[in-house]
């Protein structure tokens, strides 16, 4: 009973995406579409593709070996250098370039395909696309309209499709890897996992529905189903609270850097760099002080709302007039950073300052080391932690800790400045290299959204009991479908036209 039924589940699924390829498309979906695969602009290479039932004629229509029109024979998926002719003009030779045939259904669309690698010259590329446009049937391809044919072909679902987009724009290697796994379908195999196994716990429900009197009927169905739906919420909380796949694909670890010079900064000004394979954003904001105008206080303002949405605080003070620079900081900020730091304030008490920098991601530079003396970074912590608990020679046993989170550097003779670039580049790293690395981390809010609404259809199944048994069925279809619609399974317009409409033309 319960293969049949989960059967008949999957069929509904496929009649369903048939009818709404063919509502969405109309005639359109049987169009031969083509368009330019590569950048535009001129190249030593351009890549055109076509797709579609009659993808196959273009090889006879416009192609032929020399001009006696002696056409070449194509194997598929192998290669065969040949002239590119106008289809109207047969003597027209366009270009001489490289074919490659793929057949349907074993091809990026499931569809016939064909490639043209040719000269990537403006005037080469626009004749063969305006020879193509000739040809009855054909069109220009719509942004993504290939990868959206590979969807609707069941080649693709709709992670290794976002994937694929994130290949095409990833930045970094950290980038690259992520969106390589996911394109390969590490997180597809994830959700759907899940989705299988609350289809069978929810088959166990319906089989107490439609055979509860039935004596060969387990008697623990209800339990198993239990069991089965617990684990998986467990999984999936755990998938969705971490967001370093985000953090990964969309570049933005933060980094807020808060300079204590007077008026120096008044606008956040961001750059993005790359920190050991990894893009970061680097703001540099107003230094935090009693602001002297308005417009400092708004410079300030910006300031600790960077501070507070940033995954990592570098705290930039003058090591030439430390306890100066620094008392003006920590006066201002402890009122002010109390959001970061719910602690702050300790039986009425200020915490130390060593407790202020074990916040795990606080950091410390000493600029303008050249202006001192032999630096010692260990004695300027000391004399911080003096001035801010009034004591002298404080020893703690998480000194270490704080001083592997500090730097001496330089700016104007450049003194410790690679030290602090690599100090940093390996705590991006660590806090987001088992993104890359592990294929199954979440990558994108739309994901997370569904999967939080199905997360929420669980409990509420977990909240009944087996009394109640229609309702609980209920639930888990509700859960089993918006993982659906995650993978694609389950489909919403609005969400399609969304992520395809962010390819290029030729993808």
């Amino acid at each position: 009973m319960n293969n049949i039924w989960k059967s008949s589940f999957q069929t509904t699924e496929r009649i369903f995406k048939c009818k709404f390829h063919q509502t969405r498309f109309g005639l359109a979906a049987n169009d031969n579409i083509f368009a330019l695969s590569t950048s535009p602009g001129k190249a030593g290479i351009a890549v055109i593709r076509i797709s579609g039932t009659q993808a196959r004629n273009v090889l006879d229509l416009m192609t032929a070996r020399n001009q006696n029109i002696k056409k070449p024979s194509f194997i598929p998926r192998k290669a065969t250098l040949t002239k590119i002719i106008n289809p109207i003009d047969k003597f027209d030779v366009l270009d001489i370039g490289i074919v490659l045939w793929f057949p349907g259904p074993s091809s990026y669309t499931g569809e016939d395909m064909v490639e043209l690698h040719v000269h990537g010259g403006n005037a080469v590329v626009g004749n063969i696309l305006e020879s193509l446009s000739t040809l009855e049937h054909y069109r220009m391809a719509e942004p993504g309209e290939f990868s959206q044919r590979a969807f609707y072909n069941n080649k693709l679902d709709l992670t290794e499709i976002e994937g694929i987009s994130d290949l095409i724009n990833a930045e970094t290697k950290a980038q690259r890897k992520q969106a390589l796994n996911q394109a390969q379908g590490v997180l597809r195999n994830l959700y759907e996992q899940w989705r299988s196994q609350i289809i069978k716990a929810m088959a166990n429900i319906e089989a107490i529905i439609d055979f509860s009197e039935e004596e060969s009927l387990e008697t623990n169905m209800y339990e198993i189903a239990c069991e089965i739906v617990q684990k998986i919420t467990n999984e999936m909380k755990l998938h969705t609270s971490d967001d370093r796949g985000e953090l990964v694909r969309n570049a933005k670890r933060k980094v807020a850097i808060v300079s204590p010079t007077p008026g120096t900064t008044r606008d956040v000004l961001e750059t993005s760099i790359n920190l050991a394979g990894f893009q970061a954003i680097v703001s540099d904001t107003a230094g935090i002080r009693k602001a002297k105008n308005d417009i400092e206080k708004q410079g300030i303002q910006l300031a600790i709302q960077k501070a507070l949405d940033a995954d990592i605080r570098i705290l930039v003070l003058d090591s030439s007039d430390l306890d100066k620079s620094f008392t003006k900081w920590w006066e201002t900020s402890k009122k002010l950073f109390e959001p970061i730091y719910p602690k702050l304030q300790n039986n009425g008490n200020a915490l130390g300052f060593h407790e202020f920098l074990l916040d795990k991601n606080t950091f410390l530079v000493f600029n303008k080391a050249d202006k001192i003396v032999n630096p010692n970074m260990y004695e300027m912590l000391m004399s911080l932690e003096s001035k801010i608990n009034g004591q002298k020679n404080l020893h703690y046993k998480n000194f270490d800790d704080v001083l592997n989170k500090c730097w001496s550097i330089s700016c104007t003779t450049e003194s410790g400045f690679q030290n602090w670039v690599d100090g940093i580049s390996q705590v991006v790293k660590k806090k987001l290299e088992d993104s890359a690395m592990e294929p199954a981390y979440l990558t994108r809010e739309r994901h997370r959204q569904l999967l939080n609404v199905a997360i929420k259809h669980l409990e509420i199944f977990m909240d009944m009991d087996e009394t109640r048994v229609v309702e609980c069925a209920e639930e888990l279809r509700m859960a089993a479908n918006n993982i659906g619609k995650v993978t694609g399974r389950v489909d919403t317009q609005d969400v399609l036209d969304e992520i395809f409409s962010q390819f290029c033309i030729g993808k």
